[in-house]
Parts: C-alpha cells; sequence; structure tokens
C-alpha cells in the first residue's frame, strides 16, 4: 500500500504554495531564539524581532510588543506612551537580566504605557527593574512581574520616580538581594497583590521618600527583610498589610510622614514600630489600625506627635490579649447623635435570653414568651392577665467560664403600655422559693430616676437595677424547658390595666455611658459609698454629756474634748439627720455604722446593746415619679406628702461586740470600734429625702460602759456620678 499527498501547504496561502506571511495587526513579535531584528517587521507574527529593544524601537502608541519565552540580556529598555510590553506566557518562562550587573531594564516613559508578565533581575546599582518616568497626568501599568535580586544589590524592582501614576499589579520579589522590592519617591504609585516570600533580602520591602504609596494586600514574610515598610517622606495608605518574620513592620525615618496602615496584622516582628533616634515626627500624621503587639521603639521627643494606634493583641508570656488604644483621646459618638457604649460585661443583651409567663394559678404552665421579649419591634410582650400571682420571668441561658450560667443584675425595659393601678414585686428564686427584692428604675437615655416607681410611663425605655450583690441568695433552678438563675415580676394587686412592652434585656455587670454621656453602673460595677457622716456635735437625749478622750502617745498626748457624744446610762441617745444623695441606688439598703469608743474597766462578760433608728421621710419640692405617666420627673407636692410625725421608722437593735472580741477576754476599752447596723430599705424614696437618724445605748453591758459616739457614716450603693442636668 502507497500514501500519496499531494499539493501540501502550510500556512495562509497568499497566491502561491509554501510559508506566506502571518498578519497580526499592531503587535511586533519578540522571540530570542528565532527572531531577526534586520528582518522583522511589526504585524508580522512570522517576522519576529530577536531583541526587545529592537522591536520597542520600532513600534509606536496603540501597539504592543510581544515577547516569547526566554531570557533576554537587555537593559535600557524604554516602553513609550500608549505601548504595551507583555510576555505571552508569563514571568515563569520569560525573563529580561540586563546587558550588565547595573542599569535600569525597563523605562515606563509616557502615558498608558504598560509592562506584563516578566522576571527581571534588579540591578546592582542604585537603579530599578521597572522605572516609571511618566509626567503629570499621565499613568503607567506594571502587571504580573516578578524580581529577582544580586548579591549586594542596592536597586530596587519598581521605581515610582515621576510626577504621573503607575498603577501595579501582582508584584514578587522571589529571591534574592536587593534595596528593596518597590520604592516611590514622586508622583502616585498605586499598588495591589505583592509579595515578599522567604527567600528575598531586601532593606525594605516598600520604600517611600515622597509622593503617595497605596496600597493593598501587601504581603511579607522574610526573615531576611529589615523593614517590611519604610517612610521618610511623603504619603503612604496602606490597606490589609500582611507582614510577619521581619525586624521592624513600620520605620519611620524622617520626621513630616504621612502614614495610614489600615487593617491586616504584623506578626512575629521584633518591633511594630520603630522611630530613628534623632526624630520629633514634627508635622507627622500616623495612624495605625492593624493588629499587632504594642512593641514600639519612640525617641521621647515624638512622643507628642499625631501618632494613633488601635489594634488587638495577641495572648503572649508577657501580654495578656487586649484591644489597645494609644495616642489620641477615644470617642464615641458625636454632635448630632450620641452613641450609648458599656465597660465590664457590654450592654443589656437578648442572645440566650429566656422569658416565660405564668397564670395566677399555675394551670397554664410556663408560656414561652421569649421570642416577643426579645423582638425590638413588631412584638408585644404582656401578662398572660391582670389577677393577682400572674408573672413575667426571665433567665439566661448563656455560660461564664466555668460552664455555670449566668446572672442578669437587672433588666432593660422597652415598655409600649402603661398599668394603671395594682401593684408589682420583682423577686429572684433563692433555689427554694422566690423571694423579694428592691429595685430601682431609671431611664436608658436621660437617667432619670424613678425609684421603684414602676410600669407607669408608656413609650419609655428603663433599666430596672435589682438591690442584689453577690451574696444574695439565688440557686438555679428548672422553670418550663429551661434552667438557670431566674427573675420575675410579680402582679400583687391586680391593675386596671397590665403594662405591656416591646422589647426586653438582660443585664449584665456594667458601667455604662449613655447616649448622652451621662456615666452610671449596674450590677457588681457598683460600689459602695458614703451617703453622709455625722460626728463631733450631735443633738442629744437623756444624759448624754461631753467627752474627754486621752488619744496620741507622748510626747503629743492631749486630752481630745467632743461635745454631746458621750452616753453614759441606759437610754442616752445621739441624733443626726442626713438626705439621700443623688448618687444613690435606692435599691440596695443603707447600713449605719458608728465608730464608738468604749469608757470602762475590766474583762467584757457582756457586751453593750445599740439600737440605730433610721426614718426616712418625703420631701416635696423633689424630682419624683411623674405620677401621670411622663418620662421626665416632676416635683414632688406638698399635698399628701409625708408628715415628719406619722413617717414609719426602721429600728435595729445589735449587741456591740467589737470584731475579734469575744466575752471573758481582756478589756475593750481604749480602742476604735466600728459597728454596723442595718439594712435600711429606702427603695421608696428619691434622692433629696429626708433621713433622721437616732443612736441609743440601749445596754451598757457588764461590767458597765460607757459610749463614746465619734461618728457615725450612712453607706450606700453609688450608681452614678450625681444628677443629670
Amino acid at each position: 500500500m502507497s500514501l500519496v499527498v499531494q499539493n501540501l501547504s502550510l500556512g495562509v496561502s497568499g497566491g502561491g504554495g509554501g510559508i506566506s506571511q502571518i498578519d497580526t495587526g499592531n503587535t511586533a513579535w519578540v522571540d530570542g531564539a528565532n527572531g531577526d531584528d534586520g528582518t522583522a517587521l511589526v504585524g508580522r507574527q512570522d517576522l519576529q524581532f530577536a531583541t526587545i529593544g529592537a522591536a520597542l524601537a520600532a513600534v509606536s502608541s496603540g501597539q504592543a510588543v510581544a515577547v516569547r519565552p526566554g531570557t533576554y540580556a537587555e537593559s535600557g529598555l524604554t516602553v513609550a506612551a500608549g505601548v504595551r510590553l507583555v510576555s505571552c506566557e508569563g514571568w515563569q518562562v520569560t525573563g529580561i537580566t540586563g546587558a550588565a550587573a547595573t542599569g535600569t531594564r525597563v523605562t515606563l516613559a509616557g502615558n498608558a504605557s504598560s509592562i506584563e508578565g516578566f522576571k527581571i533581575t534588579v540591578p546592582t546599582d542604585a537603579a530599578y527593574g521597572v522605572q516609571s518616568t511618566a509626567g503629570a497626568g499621565e499613568v503607567g501599568s506594571v502587571f504580573f512581574c516578578t524580581f529577582i535580586g544580586q548579591a549586594g544589590s542596592v536597586g530596587y524592582g519598581l521605581g515610582q520616580t515621576g510626577a504621573g501614576k503607575t498603577i501595579s499589579l501582582e508584584l514578587r520579589f522571589a529571591a534574592g538581594e536587593a534595596a528593596g522590592l518597590a520604592i516611590c519617591s514622586a508622583g502616585v504609585l498605586a499598588t495591589q497583590g505583592n509579595h515578599v516570600p522567604g527567600a528575598a533580602t531586601l532593606g525594605a520591602a516598600w520604600t517611600v521618600t515622597g509622593g503617595r504609596f497605596q496600597g493593598l494586600d501587601l504581603n511579607c514574610g522574610s526573615a531576611s527583610v529589615t523593614d517590611a515598610l519604610r517612610q521618610s517622606g511623603g504619603t503612604v495608605r496602606v490597606f490589609t498589610a500582611n507582614w510577619f518574620n521581619v525586624t521592624n513592620a513600620l520605620h519611620f525615618t524622617g520626621n513630616a510622614v504621612d502614614c495610614s496602615i489600615q487593617n491586616g496584622e504584623f506578626d512575629s516582628v521584633t518591633l511594630a514600630v520603630l522611630v530613628d533616634p534623632a526624630l520629633t515626627l514634627a508635622g507627622a500624621v500616623i495612624r495605625i489600625a492593624a493588629n499587632h503587639q504594642p512593641v514600639y521603639s519612640f525617641p521621647a521627643a515624638a512622643l507628642d506627635s499625631d501618632f494613633a494606634v488601635a489594634t488587638f493583641q495577641r495572648d503572649s508570656a508577657s501580654l495578656d490579649s487586649a484591644f489597645d488604644l494609644f495616642g489620641v483621646p477615644l470617642s464615641v459618638g458625636f454632635g448630632e447623635k450620641g452613641v450609648q457604649s458599656a465597660l465590664g460585661q457590654g450592654l443589656p443583651y437578648t442572645t440566650g435570653e429566656v422569658c416565660l409567663s405564668t397564670d395566677s394559678t399555675g394551670a397554664a404552665g410556663f408560656v414561652d414568651e421569649s421570642a416577643a421579649a426579645i423582638s425590638k419591634t413588631g412584638s408585644l410582650l404582656e401578662f398572660q392577665g391582670t389577677a393577682a400571682g400572674h408573672c413575667l420571668m426571665w433567665c439566661s441561658q448563656r455560660f461564664d467560664s466555668t460552664g455555670t450560667k449566668l446572672k442578669h443584675w437587672g433588666l432593660r425595659i422597652k415598655q409600649t403600655g402603661a398599668t394603671s393601678g395594682g401593684s408589682f414585686v420583682f423577686e429572684i428564686y433563692d433555689g427554694a422559693a422566690w423571694q423579694s427584692v428592691a429595685v430601682m428604675a431609671t431611664s436608658a437615655e436621660e437617667s432619670y430616676r424613678y425609684a421603684d416607681n414602676l410600669f407607669l410611663r408608656a413609650g419609655s425605655s428603663e433599666d430596672v437595677r435589682f438591690g442584689i450583690d453577690e451574696s444574695a441568695t439565688w440557686g438555679s433552678a428548672t422553670f418550663g424547658a429551661y434552667t438557670g438563675f431566674w427573675s420575675r415580676v410579680r402582679i400583687v394587686s391586680a391593675p386596671t390595666t397590665a403594662p405591656t412592652f416591646e422589647q426586653t434585656k438582660l443585664h449584665p455587670s456594667s458601667s455604662i455611658t449613655s447616649a448622652r454621656g451621662v456615666v452610671s453602673s449596674i450590677g457588681l460595677s457598683q460600689q459602695r459609698g458614703a451617703v453622709a457622716a455625722g460626728g463631733g456635735v450631735f443633738g442629744e437625749d437623756g444624759t448624754v454629756v461631753n467627752s474627754s478622750q486621752t488619744v496620741a502617745a507622748a510626747p503629743n498626748q492631749y486630752t481630745h474634748i467632743s461635745p454631746d457624744s458621750l452616753l453614759n446610762s441606759n437610754g442616752d441617745a445621739c441624733m443626726w439627720q442626713a438626705i439621700i444623695p443623688s448618687n444613690i441606688n435606692t435599691a440596695h439598703p443603707l447600713t449605719v455604722s458608728v465608730l464608738v469608743a468604749f469608757t470602762g474597766a475590766g474583762a467584757v462578760t457582756t457586751f453593750p446593746t445599740g439600737i440605730v433608728t433610721l426614718t426616712p421621710t418625703e420631701t416635696s419640692g423633689v424630682l419624683v415619679a411623674d405620677p401621670a405617666g411622663g418620662i421626665t420627673p416632676v416635683k414632688r407636692s406638698s399635698v399628701g406628702a409625708q408628715t415628719l410625725s406619722t413617717s414609719t421608722a426602721q429600728v435595729v437593735s445589735k449587741l456591740m461586740q467589737p470584731e475579734g472580741a469575744s466575752a471573758g477576754a481582756a478589756a475593750i476599752d481604749d480602742q476604735q470600734h466600728q459597728i454596723e447596723f442595718g439594712p435600711f430599705d429606702v427603695s421608696a424614696y428619691a434622692p433629696g429625702d429626708m433621713l433622721y437618724l437616732r443612736f441609743e445605748m440601749d445596754d451598757d453591758g457588764s461590767p458597765n460602759y460607757d459610749i463614746f459616739l465619734g461618728l457615725a457614716e450612712v453607706s450606700g450603693v453609688i450608681f452614678e456620678a450625681g444628677t443629670p442636668i
């Protein structure tokens, strides 16, 4: 068998047999192995250039030079305005090594000039792999280029030196030594997706001496890189920096720098920021919001510069995980709109909140109202009915670090409809039974105080503080399908109209700044402090006389005289008065501490007994909850206010046994003792209401002791600094 092939022609027929021309429009082709600069023509793929330089010289604006794979030992290449220099198969197989060790390889010399897809050897002198000299208003492009360094090189991969702009994408410094991947000294260098892997040895991955450097997704992870970014001048805007293993993330070598680093992380660096010792950073503006450890080196003269850092630091052998803000004041909110914030356990929350309702008999069981309680719009949370015994109850399904369900220290209640008549009580479950707790309501926004006057204000958002602390007996229990620490509000007497609510939130322990800037606390962030103290001269009853105490050691010993403060007979009493100040959380009871000295002789057989009587009394003219339901408090009218002679006194009697003392032991005289009396409930009273106090020696003990009342202090729980103006 034989095969005959006739009239076989390769290529495109040009009217005759054999290979003819291959037209490719405005592209000049370069092939170092097969091209010929002497015969090459622009637009002819079959007539290729041997060198890139010859091809660039042959093209003009609007044309391209396409380079086939190979290594081209050329330097001083100029890409004119409007010309595109591109490799056919990418930087992996197409390289420009340079005609000599020194000298810039490629220059982008005009508007719309570009280079794409080459591996370029960086010169050893202070020159560039690619240099952009485009003038003002002109834009050049560098895409998908990789740079290779040389031993001892002080050159750069990409240099922005013209007044124009260069846009670059996916630059890489693969290996070797050089001054840096890129430098911007003028104009604008906008680059995205830069990579400096471990094989690179650079003074700085990116250097800015002038102009504007804009970087997105800049990655540098070589331990042989001294500085990720070095700046002596100009403007830097970097978004998402991934810099690790380098010596310094940021190194400032000049004063008047403008630098902003947003997002990303500096990881495993010796210094996050290094400022040269001689600098003051005068005129500098520096903003860093990338995660890193706060390891900085600053000269003292630079500390007052406009330098601000916001970062999450990692946990380490010497540092705890934290969010840090350095250098500038923290501002939350602005003139047109306040913003609420919280320190401690955060703002009131709905995540994990459970809300159940029950009827007065328990026949309906526990109805899950959580969806209505959590929803902030379009919901309605209400009691099942208005009869006494109906309840709404809450707990949290969130856990602390020990796996224990969270407690809550109050509620934030957004109310839609006000109650009419009736009475309510808040309770917590102690593990066996419900125990009542005092409460105080304040407006969440304005911080108005309403004492224990609840559910009167339609359209309000209020914080209800429970009068409990860690000492409260609060047992975990299961109701319905949920286990947790429960609180509830129960109808005591039936209202004509029950209140309705849009949303409720559980209150953690926090100090909160309202949208108006008012600071208050709830839960364990509150502190106990003095309400008032009385001493020196008291009102007296019975045979109270002046006290005469010998105090101080020789040679400074003297007799201290205190008028009307020595109780020497049973029934003797001292009296004083105070007001409830504006910063007291009236949900917590008051305590009265008497500081006393006993005058007697011999070991005590029976300790004296004291009685403290506290009588809170309403005062007209102080701000109280508006009985008509207004959110803004009103002044209490004298009409209906308590009379002094009919106010209810609270009396606490106590054996006055000093701490550590025991009957039959040493005498307790010639010492100062603090004896605490309480609790005294003032939850129904308002700031400015009067406190009448009386301390009586009920029994002088055995042997008989006189009591010197040196000072009496009333203390309560402070939740706020003062009264909002």
